[in-house]
Protein backbone atom coordinates (compact mmCIF):
# COMPACT_ATOMS: atom_id res chain seq x y z
CA UNK A 1 0.00 0.00 0.00
CA UNK A 2 1.50 3.55 -0.94
CA UNK A 3 -0.19 6.11 1.31
CA UNK A 4 -0.21 9.75 -1.07
CA UNK A 5 2.85 10.88 -1.94
CA UNK A 6 4.61 7.70 -1.76
CA UNK A 7 6.35 6.01 -4.41
CA UNK A 8 9.36 2.95 -2.99
CA UNK A 9 8.30 -0.30 -1.57
CA UNK A 10 10.35 -3.07 -1.10
CA UNK A 11 9.31 -7.33 -0.88
CA UNK A 12 11.94 -9.45 1.27
CA UNK A 13 12.18 -13.08 -0.14
CA UNK A 14 14.19 -15.16 1.99
CA UNK A 15 16.72 -16.91 -0.52
CA UNK A 16 17.19 -20.65 1.17
CA UNK A 17 21.30 -22.27 1.43
CA UNK A 18 21.03 -25.62 0.61
CA UNK A 19 24.00 -27.91 0.08
CA UNK A 20 23.20 -29.35 -3.41
CA UNK A 21 25.31 -28.25 -6.55
CA UNK A 22 22.72 -26.79 -8.82
CA UNK A 23 22.66 -24.76 -12.09
CA UNK A 24 21.78 -21.50 -12.50
CA UNK A 25 17.79 -20.92 -11.00
CA UNK A 26 15.50 -18.13 -11.50
CA UNK A 27 11.83 -17.30 -10.13
CA UNK A 28 9.69 -14.34 -10.78
CA UNK A 29 7.54 -11.61 -8.41
CA UNK A 30 4.34 -10.84 -10.46
CA UNK A 31 2.38 -7.70 -9.51
CA UNK A 32 -1.51 -7.46 -10.27
CA UNK A 33 -4.41 -5.92 -9.57
CA UNK A 34 -3.70 -2.39 -9.37
CA UNK A 35 -5.82 0.37 -8.05
CA UNK A 36 -5.20 3.82 -8.73
CA UNK A 37 -1.94 3.30 -10.60
CA UNK A 38 -1.19 1.38 -13.89
CA UNK A 39 1.18 -1.66 -14.40
CA UNK A 40 4.27 -0.53 -16.71
CA UNK A 41 6.25 -3.85 -15.56
CA UNK A 42 3.93 -6.57 -14.30
CA UNK A 43 6.92 -8.97 -13.18
CA UNK A 44 10.88 -9.36 -12.18
CA UNK A 45 13.11 -12.17 -12.74
CA UNK A 46 15.29 -12.95 -9.43
CA UNK A 47 18.22 -15.32 -10.66
CA UNK A 48 19.77 -17.12 -8.27
CA UNK A 49 23.85 -18.28 -8.59
CA UNK A 50 24.47 -21.54 -6.72
CA UNK A 51 27.17 -21.53 -3.71
CA UNK A 52 27.69 -24.77 -3.56
CA UNK A 53 31.15 -25.79 -5.81
CA UNK A 54 33.99 -24.40 -3.82
CA UNK A 55 37.65 -24.04 -5.17
CA UNK A 56 40.96 -22.25 -3.89
CA UNK A 57 40.76 -19.67 -6.14
CA UNK A 58 37.13 -19.18 -8.23
CA UNK A 59 36.95 -16.85 -11.45
CA UNK A 60 35.10 -13.44 -11.68
CA UNK A 61 32.95 -12.41 -14.37
CA UNK A 62 31.32 -9.16 -15.30
CA UNK A 63 27.90 -9.30 -17.69
CA UNK A 64 26.98 -7.53 -20.15
CA UNK A 65 23.66 -5.30 -19.88
CA UNK A 66 21.50 -3.16 -22.17
CA UNK A 67 19.07 -0.09 -20.84
CA UNK A 68 16.97 2.26 -21.89
CA UNK A 69 18.11 5.95 -21.10
CA UNK A 70 14.69 6.68 -19.28
CA UNK A 71 15.24 3.76 -16.89
CA UNK A 72 17.44 5.47 -14.34
CA UNK A 73 19.44 2.83 -13.40
CA UNK A 74 21.15 -0.15 -14.95
CA UNK A 75 22.68 -3.38 -12.47
CA UNK A 76 25.63 -5.33 -14.14
CA UNK A 77 25.95 -8.51 -12.49
CA UNK A 78 29.46 -9.48 -11.00
CA UNK A 79 29.64 -13.29 -10.49
CA UNK A 80 31.91 -16.12 -9.07
CA UNK A 81 32.10 -18.82 -11.14
CA UNK A 82 30.06 -17.74 -14.14
CA UNK A 83 26.26 -18.88 -14.10
CA UNK A 84 27.25 -22.23 -12.34
CA UNK A 85 28.69 -20.64 -9.63
CA UNK A 86 31.41 -20.62 -7.68
CA UNK A 87 32.36 -20.02 -3.73
CA UNK A 88 35.74 -19.95 -1.82
CA UNK A 89 36.51 -20.38 1.86
CA UNK A 90 38.35 -17.12 1.99
CA UNK A 91 36.96 -13.39 0.99
CA UNK A 92 37.41 -12.72 -2.42
CA UNK A 93 37.79 -8.59 -3.69
CA UNK A 94 38.08 -7.16 -7.49
CA UNK A 95 37.97 -3.63 -8.16
CA UNK A 96 35.49 -2.05 -10.76
CA UNK A 97 35.18 1.58 -12.75
CA UNK A 98 33.20 2.57 -15.49
CA UNK A 99 34.74 4.17 -18.93
CA UNK A 100 33.26 5.83 -21.99
CA UNK A 101 32.72 3.47 -24.76
CA UNK A 102 30.91 6.42 -27.23
CA UNK A 103 28.73 7.41 -24.24
CA UNK A 104 30.58 10.29 -21.71
CA UNK A 105 30.50 9.80 -18.57
CA UNK A 106 28.96 13.16 -16.55
CA UNK A 107 26.06 13.69 -19.81
CA UNK A 108 25.16 10.04 -20.40
CA UNK A 109 25.35 7.96 -17.85
CA UNK A 110 26.82 8.53 -13.83
CA UNK A 111 30.98 7.06 -13.35
CA UNK A 112 31.19 4.92 -10.57
CA UNK A 113 34.61 3.06 -9.30
CA UNK A 114 34.89 0.90 -6.14
CA UNK A 115 35.97 -2.40 -4.74
CA UNK A 116 33.57 -5.64 -4.29
CA UNK A 117 34.11 -7.86 -1.65
CA UNK A 118 32.52 -11.36 -1.74
CA UNK A 119 32.15 -12.87 1.48
CA UNK A 120 32.83 -16.95 1.75
CA UNK A 121 30.08 -18.37 0.09
CA UNK A 122 28.76 -15.47 -1.68
CA UNK A 123 28.76 -15.64 -5.51
CA UNK A 124 26.71 -11.89 -6.75
CA UNK A 125 27.40 -8.68 -6.49
CA UNK A 126 25.66 -5.83 -8.70
CA UNK A 127 26.96 -2.74 -9.84
CA UNK A 128 24.24 -0.12 -10.17
CA UNK A 129 25.17 3.14 -12.55
CA UNK A 130 22.80 6.18 -12.42
CA UNK A 131 21.81 6.71 -16.40
CA UNK A 132 20.97 10.12 -17.41
CA UNK A 133 17.83 11.33 -18.87
CA UNK A 134 19.41 14.52 -21.37
CA UNK A 135 17.32 16.00 -24.04
CA UNK A 136 19.76 15.34 -26.71
CA UNK A 137 18.80 13.05 -30.12
CA UNK A 138 21.66 10.29 -29.75
CA UNK A 139 21.88 7.06 -31.19
CA UNK A 140 23.15 3.76 -29.15
CA UNK A 141 25.65 4.66 -26.59
CA UNK A 142 28.00 2.39 -24.87
CA UNK A 143 30.01 2.50 -22.09
CA UNK A 144 32.24 0.00 -20.13
CA UNK A 145 32.54 -1.80 -16.22
CA UNK A 146 36.18 -3.09 -16.15
CA UNK A 147 37.62 -5.21 -13.40
CA UNK A 148 40.73 -5.45 -11.71
CA UNK A 149 42.93 -6.10 -9.09
CA UNK A 150 40.87 -9.03 -7.85
CA UNK A 151 42.41 -10.82 -4.33
CA UNK A 152 41.81 -14.72 -4.15
CA UNK A 153 40.52 -15.04 -7.56
CA UNK A 154 41.19 -14.93 -11.39
CA UNK A 155 39.65 -12.69 -13.55
CA UNK A 156 38.26 -14.58 -16.51
CA UNK A 157 36.01 -11.90 -18.18
CA UNK A 158 37.27 -8.10 -16.80
CA UNK A 159 34.97 -6.11 -18.86
CA UNK A 160 30.75 -5.87 -19.29
CA UNK A 161 29.54 -3.56 -22.02
CA UNK A 162 26.87 -1.45 -21.38
CA UNK A 163 24.47 -0.41 -24.43
CA UNK A 164 22.32 2.61 -23.72
CA UNK A 165 19.72 2.36 -26.36
CA UNK A 166 18.79 5.16 -28.69
CA UNK A 167 16.54 8.16 -27.63
CA UNK A 168 15.30 11.61 -27.56
CA UNK A 169 14.44 11.57 -31.62
CA UNK A 170 11.83 12.92 -32.76
CA UNK A 171 8.63 11.34 -31.46
CA UNK A 172 6.71 9.38 -34.28
CA UNK A 173 3.02 7.76 -34.19
CA UNK A 174 3.46 4.69 -35.37
CA UNK A 175 7.47 3.29 -34.61
CA UNK A 176 8.61 0.02 -35.82
CA UNK A 177 9.37 -2.74 -33.24
CA UNK A 178 12.37 -4.94 -33.68
CA UNK A 179 14.14 -7.82 -32.08
CA UNK A 180 17.28 -9.12 -33.78
CA UNK A 181 18.68 -12.23 -34.19
CA UNK A 182 21.42 -13.44 -31.37
CA UNK A 183 23.95 -16.74 -31.00
CA UNK A 184 24.71 -17.68 -27.31
CA UNK A 185 26.70 -20.38 -25.86
CA UNK A 186 24.63 -22.97 -23.99
CA UNK A 187 26.72 -22.32 -20.45
CA UNK A 188 25.59 -18.98 -20.68
CA UNK A 189 22.95 -18.95 -18.27
CA UNK A 190 20.45 -16.23 -20.07
CA UNK A 191 20.41 -14.43 -22.71
CA UNK A 192 18.89 -10.70 -22.29
CA UNK A 193 17.13 -10.08 -25.69
CA UNK A 194 16.79 -6.62 -26.78
CA UNK A 195 13.50 -5.16 -28.33
CA UNK A 196 13.64 -1.89 -29.80
CA UNK A 197 11.16 1.05 -31.28
CA UNK A 198 12.93 2.20 -34.50
CA UNK A 199 11.74 6.07 -32.90
CA UNK A 200 10.19 6.85 -29.58
CA UNK A 201 6.35 6.52 -30.12
CA UNK A 202 3.93 9.84 -29.64
CA UNK A 203 1.64 7.19 -27.51
CA UNK A 204 2.76 4.63 -25.00
CA UNK A 205 3.38 1.61 -27.27
CA UNK A 206 2.94 -2.72 -26.34
CA UNK A 207 3.64 -5.69 -27.87
CA UNK A 208 3.44 -9.39 -26.64
CA UNK A 209 6.00 -12.09 -26.54
CA UNK A 210 6.44 -15.47 -26.88
CA UNK A 211 9.46 -18.32 -26.77
CA UNK A 212 8.96 -20.82 -29.96
CA UNK A 213 10.78 -24.04 -29.88
CA UNK A 214 12.85 -24.51 -32.98
CA UNK A 215 15.45 -27.84 -33.00
CA UNK A 216 15.71 -26.51 -29.66
CA UNK A 217 12.54 -27.39 -26.42
CA UNK A 218 12.31 -26.70 -23.28
CA UNK A 219 15.12 -29.01 -22.42
CA UNK A 220 17.29 -26.23 -23.44
CA UNK A 221 15.81 -22.89 -22.44
CA UNK A 222 13.00 -21.65 -20.20
CA UNK A 223 10.40 -20.82 -22.66
CA UNK A 224 8.82 -17.14 -21.42
CA UNK A 225 5.60 -15.05 -22.78
CA UNK A 226 3.97 -11.23 -21.66
CA UNK A 227 3.53 -8.28 -22.76
CA UNK A 228 6.53 -5.05 -23.03
CA UNK A 229 5.22 -1.95 -22.25
CA UNK A 230 6.85 0.88 -23.38
CA UNK A 231 6.27 4.56 -22.06
CA UNK A 232 6.38 7.94 -24.34
CA UNK A 233 9.99 8.40 -25.63
CA UNK A 234 10.97 4.82 -24.35
CA UNK A 235 12.71 2.72 -26.94
CA UNK A 236 14.51 -0.18 -25.39
CA UNK A 237 13.05 -2.91 -23.47
CA UNK A 238 14.62 -6.55 -23.00
CA UNK A 239 13.55 -10.13 -22.54
CA UNK A 240 15.39 -12.43 -20.56
CA UNK A 241 15.65 -15.93 -21.14
CA UNK A 242 17.27 -18.66 -19.29
CA UNK A 243 19.27 -21.23 -21.05
CA UNK A 244 20.06 -24.60 -19.90
CA UNK A 245 23.56 -25.80 -19.34
CA UNK A 246 22.55 -29.67 -19.28
CA UNK A 247 25.50 -32.42 -20.08
CA UNK A 248 24.30 -33.50 -23.25
CA UNK A 249 26.18 -33.42 -26.54
CA UNK A 250 24.08 -31.49 -28.98
CA UNK A 251 24.55 -30.07 -32.22
CA UNK A 252 24.06 -26.47 -32.93
CA UNK A 253 20.19 -25.51 -32.26
CA UNK A 254 17.48 -22.60 -31.83
CA UNK A 255 14.52 -21.31 -30.99
CA UNK A 256 12.58 -18.20 -31.95
CA UNK A 257 11.64 -15.35 -29.35
CA UNK A 258 8.20 -14.12 -31.66
CA UNK A 259 6.37 -10.68 -31.15
CA UNK A 260 3.14 -10.34 -32.15
CA UNK A 261 -0.21 -7.50 -31.61
CA UNK A 262 1.95 -4.48 -31.46
CA UNK A 263 -0.26 -1.37 -30.06
CA UNK A 264 0.42 2.09 -31.41
CA UNK A 265 3.87 0.41 -33.25
CA UNK A 266 4.52 -1.81 -36.26
CA UNK A 267 6.24 -4.75 -36.92
CA UNK A 268 9.29 -4.58 -37.85
CA UNK A 269 11.77 -7.57 -37.07
CA UNK A 270 9.18 -9.76 -35.28
CA UNK A 271 11.03 -13.06 -34.93
CA UNK A 272 14.33 -13.41 -33.75
CA UNK A 273 16.37 -16.70 -33.70
CA UNK A 274 18.17 -17.45 -31.09
CA UNK A 275 21.37 -20.59 -31.64
CA UNK A 276 22.59 -22.19 -29.26
CA UNK A 277 26.45 -23.58 -29.59
CA UNK A 278 26.94 -26.76 -27.47
CA UNK A 279 29.77 -26.99 -24.80
CA UNK A 280 29.52 -30.51 -24.46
Amino acid sequence: NFAVGETTKTVRIEIKNDVSVEGFESFYLTLSAPVNATLAKAFSRISIVDNDTVVATPSVFVRDATVDEKAGTVSVPVLLGGPLGQSSNSTVTVKYATADAGAIAGSDYKAVSGKLTFAPGETVKNIVVHITDDATAEPLERFTVNLSNATNATILDGEGVVEIGANDAIQVSQPTVSVPDTIVGEGVGYVDMVVSLSAPGQNPVSVNYTTQNGTSDANDYLGVGGTLNFAVGETTKTVRIEIKNDTIVEPTEFFSLVLSAPVNAALGHGTAKVTIIDND
